[in-house]
């Protein structure tokens, strides 16, 4: 079985259109060409001979471990019927080459963007099968990085900010938020780049903007998440125009956020945030947002946590209130 051709559909690599952002999600459509180069016919079979794996490469697979490990960072495709179907059906020798259309959603990791260089697809032959492959160095096919129909299109890597650490300076012990009150708290953020490409300082323009919050869920990018938003003051803060090289990490001190906690569901509310982004002014490109945010959860803040949320005492009042009255109908009940 030999993977003769692979090209991109969409989005077209022409024109020197960057195709690709490292962090972002790409759909792409793509067009596999399978022949059988023989010696013999492939038998039908109706569970299907065999699949395939999209990736992204440092270099050329090896054939001999491609069985073991399909790729350095695989993708799922989606076939239509008429594709699947036909992953089963006889292939003569040297004749009648299949082509196949999947589409994928993709995404560079911007870790290692600099890295990969090629675009692969490999075929996987399934384990019930009645042929063998003696020939497994054309199993798959690369496309490299460049213009035009036989290349991927162009790769663009990008920077990433990633929130390290995160911890509260002021009040440094016995924080408790008050409903309804606005509690002011400053933060230090460890903040590092693990994108590709590096953040250039500027001359004057903040390179990074704050935004605090209170959240049900530690992850703010979960769809069911509840967040409170609020305002942060960085007039005292500092480096806030510094650069951060590839792999590098700075510390912004001083950001300061005045926390009210809601009256309403306040004991669903179990986290204090806050996030980095980049500015609409900013020279770069945050590649990954779903990991420049850091939650702390509710507690002493001397040890580390958020401060303390002040709705534990009316919880537990609430939780006896509900438990006498369910004591006293079961009561009545048997009565």
């Amino acid at each position: 079985m030999n993977v003769y051709a692979v090209t991109i559909l969409e989005p077209e690599p022409n024109n020197g259109i960057v195709s690709f952002y490292s962090g972002r999600d790409t759909f792409v459509e793509l067009s596999v060409i399978l022949i059988n180069d023989g010696p013999e016919k492939l038998p039908a079979n109706s569970d299907g001979n065999y699949d395939f794996v999209l990736s992204f490469e440092y270099s050329e697979p090896d054939p001999d471990t491609t069985l073991e490990h399909p790729g350095k960072f695989t993708f799922e495709m989606e076939f239509s019927h008429e594709d699947e179907y036909n992953k089963g059906i006889e292939m003569d020798v040297k004749k009648n080459p299949v082509t196949f259309t999947p589409n994928a959603t993709i995404a560079v990791p911007t870790w290692q963007c600099g890295n990969l260089t090629k675009l692969c697809v490999t075929l996987i032959h399934s384990k019930d099968i009645e042929y063998e492959d003696d020939d497994k160095s054309n199993d798959f096919y690369c496309l490299d990085w460049g213009n035009g129909p036989n290349f991927a299109g162009l790769l663009q890597c990008t920077a990433d900010l990633h929130v390290a650490d995160l911890n509260i300076t002021k009040p440094d012990s016995n924080l408790i938020y008050t409903i309804g009150e606005e509690v002011s708290v400053t933060f230090d953020m460890e903040i590092y780049n693990i994108g590709w490409d590096s953040i250039s300082a500027t001359g004057g323009p903040t390179n990074y903007a704050f935004v605090a919050s209170m959240s049900d869920k530690q992850d703010l990018q979960d769809d069911n998440a509840t967040v409170v938003l609020f305002n942060v003051d960085v007039s005292d803060a500092y480096d806030l125009t510094v650069g951060i090289t590839s792999f590098d990490s700075i510390t912004i001190r001083e950001l300061k956020a005045d926390i009210i906690f809601p009256s309403e569901d306040c004991y669903m509310y179990q986290y204090i945030c806050m996030s980095v982004s980049a500015p609409k002014t900013a020279l770069y490109i945050d590649g990954n947002m779903t990991n420049s945010h850091y939650c702390l959860p509710f507690g002493d803040v001397e040890d580390g946590y958020g401060g303390n949320t002040p709705c534990s005492g009316y919880a537990i009042k609430f939780s006896i209130g509900l438990l006498l009255t369910t004591i006293v109908c079961s009561m009545i009940g048997r009565y």
